[in-house]
Parts: structure tokens; C-alpha cells; sequence
């Protein structure tokens, strides 16, 4: 955050500079400035050292466009190539749609399976709209807007845990659990001594796993989960969700006011929590004062100890991390585009302009071309070192 980059995007930062090691054609295509980032990430998702030149070469021919298309046709053929040598080894081939899940022993929900093409790629564009709604600020009008990321088509994120539990959560909230499928509801059952830290007693999901004191505290920071609270003698407390929820006034406010999650650096707008600094259920009050919003991540990492948040009084917070350094806001970016170009007196603005002439690209055509040149040096190579083994 203090780069000003999203996490997505430095990760793919990182995986194009490790990629970028073993492939010095398109390094010094890029150091030039002959080809786009744009281009380069594309080009890293396939390219070996023996197949980057031709590679490199279509990057200062055509757009970036033809450039994404044309490697993630070659990415197909070589998923396809393996299913295919998988199958010709007599290899389990792959099975139909299909998702199952188990509670672990640690408490975590364990998912596993597979989807077909068409399952897959209608669960990659929920994940991906998912995705953007958890992340995207909002507009005055509430319009989602896409942030900075570098990508004009957001694609699919490479973690989808958040995505899938954001997917969850709007069928949770659109959706009303039926009353006879009680497990369509999230119910914890928990002691009031958990709640008012005067233990950590026992808590568990309705039909799960128990839970940690700590997360119960944070779900009953959250009035959109369910609570069954148990008293000593084991009898059932409903401390009432609308006591602790704030208002509809008070929302409306906390968003005008904080625009977000209050975490510094973080500003997401979609999916908030009205956390309480002090918990209701040690006195806090439901009032602005001891309210402010907080993203789904921020909130879990503020019940499990990875900062805590200091009311201040008149709405005003401070944030510290474990050591009790504050956390500030993100610094403003410095620099000026003309020491980068002193620094690149051989780069001219046309340098990247690559010689296209219009016209559309044959995706089929051109994988098929790449594909048959690659394999004949590749027969070439086996056979020179072949030749060369065998010696006089």
C-alpha cells in the first residue's frame, strides 16, 4: 500500500521479473522500450528460452491485444497437448463437474474438484466480478469504478478465496434461509463469558467445527452472523442483533465519513463492517464515536491481533501495529517524468510503437505456425545432440 500498488498486481510484478531472468530476448526488448509491460507479462506466461524470439518478435508487431490472445491460445494447446499425453499413459482422465467439501481437524472447510470448460469459465466470471466488487471504490452514485491495476479486463484473481466468500456472502444476504434447511443460516453457539472476555470458553458452528474465542468475538462484532449465546447454567441467552447493530442513520454516516475501510492504505468500498473499537458486549456504545468501517480482511486481522485500533474520541482513530508503531497514511508519490526520460536518452516516444498495420489477427493460424516451427527445432536440437553423443 505504500507503493500504491494492488496486492494482485505486485505479485504479477514479481512473477514477470522472475521470468525475466531466464529470458534475455525479452529483457532487452523491454529495457530498450521497444515493447510494453503489457506485452512482457503476456509474453512470460509461455515463452521458454528456446521459443522467446519468435515470441518477442510477434510483441513488436502487433498490439497488445493480439498479444494476449495469441499466448493464451498457445497456453490451450499445451493444457490440451497434456490431458492428451496424460490419457496416452493410461492416466485417470478428467472426471465430470464436480465439487465436494469436509470440515478438516483444524476447523478449516477443505474444498476440492473439478469443473468442465463451461462450469470453469462461469465460475471464473462470478469470481471475476466478485472480485472487482470487493475491491472497486464507489462513486457517489454507487457505481463500482475499476482501480488502477494496470489491467483494462480484470481477470480472474489468483487467490479466489476472498472472491468466493464475497460470492457467498451476497447469496447469504439476497437470499433468505428457508426454515427447513437451518444450515443455510450461519449459527454460532458460544458462552457470554466469551463474549465479555472474562474466558475462553467454548464456541463452536451450528453442526461445525468449534472456533477460537477470539473469532467469536469477531462474529459477534459482525451482526450478520447468527448467535446462539449460552449462559453458565446452559441456558440460552439472545443478546438480540438489533442492540448492537447500528442504525441506518449511522451507517449512511460512518460511510460518508470514512468513504471505506478506515485501515490506512486499504480503501476498499464494497462488503464493510461497522466495527465497534470497544465491544458491545464490554460496554461499547453503538454510536460514531466508537464506530468506524472496516473491510472483511482488516476485520479478521484486527481479531486475531495484527494491529488495534485506539478511539480517540470525536470520531477520531488511531491505528498501531503489533509493536505500538502508528500506521499512517500512504505517502505521496514523488518524482518527474522528465528525470525518466533523462535517464532514457535512447528511448524516443515512437520506440514502442510497434509496425502494425491493422490487420486481424489468425489465432488459429498463427498457433498452428508457432507450434509446428517449434516442434521441427526442437527434432533439430535432439537431433545435433544425438550426433553429438555418439561421438567418433
Amino acid at each position: 500500500w505504500r507503493c500504491g500498488l494492488d496486492l494482485r498486481t505486485a505479485r504479477e510484478y514479481v512473477r514477470v521479473a522472475r521470468a525475466l531472468r531466464e529470458l534475455p530476448r525479452t529483457r532487452e526488448a523491454f529495457g530498450e522500450g521497444r515493447i510494453s509491460y503489457s506485452k512482457v507479462r503476456a509474453v512470460t506466461r509461455v515463452a521458454t528460452p528456446q521459443t522467446e524470439g519468435d515470441l518477442v518478435e510477434a510483441a513488436l508487431c502487433a498490439p497488445a491485444s493480439q498479444v494476449e490472445r495469441l499466448t493464451r491460445g498457445l497456453k490451450t494447446v499445451e493444457r490440451l497437448a497434456e490431458s492428451d499425453a496424460a490419457a496416452a499413459r493410461g492416466e485417470r482422465p478428467d472426471p465430470e463437474t464436480s465439487l465436494r467439501w469436509r470440515w478438516d481437524d483444524d476447523g478449516t472447510l477443505v474444498l476440492w474438484g473439478r469443473l468442465s470448460a463451461e462450469d470453469g469459465a462461469q465460475v471464473l466470471a462470478a469470481l471475476t466480478r466478485a472480485e472487482e466488487m470487493r475491491t472497486s471504490p464507489v462513486t457517489e452514485d454507487d457505481q463500482s469504478v475499476p482501480q488502477n491495476r494496470g489491467d483494462v479486463n480484470p481477470r480472474p484473481p489468483a487467490d479466489a478465496a476472498p472472491a468466493l466468500v464475497t460470492m457467498a456472502g451476497l447469496v447469504r444476504d439476497a437470499v433468505a434461509a428457508p426454515t427447513h434447511a437451518p444450515v443455510a443460516d450461519v449459527v454460532v453457539h458460544v458462552d457470554a463469558d466469551v463474549l465479555t472476555e472474562v474466558s475462553d470458553g467454548a464456541a463452536r458452528l451450528d453442526d461445525g467445527p468449534a472456533v477460537t474465542a477470539a473469532l467469536a468475538r469477531r462474529l459477534a462484532c459482525d451482526g450478520r452472523i447468527r448467535l446462539a449465546v449460552h449462559g453458565s447454567d446452559g441456558r440460552t441467552l439472545d443478546l438480540g442483533r438489533w442492540r448492537r447493530r447500528p442504525t441506518a442513520a449511522q451507517k449512511t454516516a460512518l460511510w460518508h465519513r470514512d468513504r471505506g475501510c478506515a485501515v490506512p492504505g486499504c480503501g476498499r468500498a464494497r462488503f464493510l463492517h461497522a466495527h465497534h473499537v470497544l465491544a458491545w458486549s464490554r460496554g461499547g456504545r453503538t454510536s460514531l464515536d466508537n464506530l468506524l468501517l472496516l473491510c472483511g480482511e482488516h476485520h479478521r486481522a484486527l481479531h486475531d491481533g495484527a494491529f488495534s485500533i485506539v478511539a480517540l474520541g470525536r470520531q477520531r482513530f488511531r491505528f498501531l501495529g503489533p509493536g505500538g508503531a502508528e500506521y499512517l497514511a500512504a505517502p505521496a508519490l514523488q518524482g518527474a517524468a522528465d528525470a525518466v526520460s533523462e535517464a532514457h536518452p535512447d528511448i524516443a516516444p515512437t520506440t514502442i510503437e510497434p509496425d502494425w498495420a491493422g490487420f486481424p489477427l489468425d489465432l488459429h493460424g498463427a498457433v498452428a505456425t508457432y507450434l509446428q516451427k517449434w516442434e521441427l527445432e526442437e527434432r533439430r536440437r535432439a537431433s545435433r545432440d544425438a550426433v553429438a553423443g555418439s561421438g567418433p
